[in-house]
């Protein structure tokens, strides 16, 4: 029995691969052609449709936004989720139509002011990035300023599709360091002077080297990866992204920590301030961040009840143990109605 469903799986694998193949081309071609214009015009047709068709969505988008945002009236919540799934596919069409035109990615991303990541010790940054505006262009685009840089990416189970993104992502300049044994090639690109990006704001278990951390309020599995990179080091880092701006633009953001990286005195305490720097940008540009994505599902196990009924509906209880001062995050405002 367990032999016959490995061979459906494998089976209907072969078969989203097929037509993944046949379609991309096409998909490719007629994104590429599109205006910026034409491109924004079909992503607030598709984030129209999902209020219709994608129910499911809207719902886990105010989920998020009564955690992050709960200053927010119900219908403010639900227009702002609309506005986010419009942003989340512009984004996501920006990433297609680049595929096609790599070339064109410095008319789309404004030069970010060198001062914001100059350091005075000449030493590579570690630059972490949330899932805000559009940091994979950034990634992308960031060598064509001047800024040495590599990223750590995993590969898609597609080939093809694998092959276009990883061509895209390298062909201004950016070193993709594979997922699978990046450890020794982070620690490579580093010496070579290029600056690491790393995703701040994904879920990483205290099994897989993670840790709980503070985020708006709430505690959330946490990568400790960039605060122990910045400490063993002694390397600054750099919270920020690229956003689109009323030009249609793309340009960068950033948020400093609160004190030098040597000051702080363990991981746990650079991955909260890093964590809260990221909040600070979130909340500048809450249509623009990836609230599609359930953050906050783990309940850690030694949650306090009046603590575990502030997570969202999707949080699941897990048996690890996080550090009970995070419980001592004020309580979200009351929702105000209208």
């Amino acid at each position: 029995m367990a032999a016959g469903r490995r061979r459906k799986r494998k089976t209907g694998g072969k078969i989203r691969d097929a037509m993944m193949n046949a379609l991309l081309p096409p998909l490719l071609w007629v994104i590429g052609c599109c205006s910026e214009r034409t491109l924004r015009r079909i992503a607030a047709l598709g984030a129209n449709l999902a209020r219709v068709f994608y129910p499911g969505g809207l719902r886990l988008i105010e989920a998020n936004l009564a955690i992050a945002l709960s200053e927010l009236t119900a219908p403010a919540r639900r227009r702002l989720a609309v506005d986010n799934l419009l942003h989340t596919l512009w984004m996501g069409l920006d990433v297609i139509s680049n595929l096609s035109h790599p070339e064109r990615l410095r008319s789309r991303v404004v030069a970010p002011d060198p001062q914001l990541y100059a350091n005075d010790s000449g030493k590579p940054f570690i630059l972490c990035l949330p899932h805000l505006g559009n940091w994979e262009l950034f990634g992308q685009a960031a060598p064509l300023f001047g800024i040495k840089s590599a990223a750590v990416a995993k590969t898609f189970s597609n080939r093809k599709l694998t092959e276009l993104v990883f061509k895209a992502r390298e062909s201004n300049g950016l070193e993709i360091i594979p997922h699978q044994g990046a450890a020794r090639g982070v620690l490579a690109a580093l010496r070579n002077g290029r600056n690491i990006g790393l995703l701040i704001d994904q879920n990483v278990s205290p099994s897989r080297g993670g840790i709980y951390a503070s985020f708006f309020g709430l505690p959330a599995p946490t990568s400790r990866l960039p605060a122990m990179l910045a400490r063993r080091l002694d390397l600054p880092v750099l919270i920020g992204t690229c956003v689109r701006g009323d030009d249609g633009l793309l340009h960068f953001d950033s948020e400093p920590l609160a004190k030098a990286v040597a000051d702080y005195a363990d991981d746990a305490s650079l991955t909260q301030d890093i964590l809260h720097a990221t909040e600070a940008l979130v909340k500048r540009h809450p249509e623009q961040y990836i609230w599609l994505y359930r953050r906050w599902r783990r309940i850690p196990g030694n949650t306090p009840a009046e603590v575990a009924g502030r997570f969202p509906y999707y949080a699941e209880a897990r048996p690890e143990h996080c550090p009970e001062e995070l419980f001592q995050a004020p309580a979200p405002h009351t929702l105000p109605t209208e």
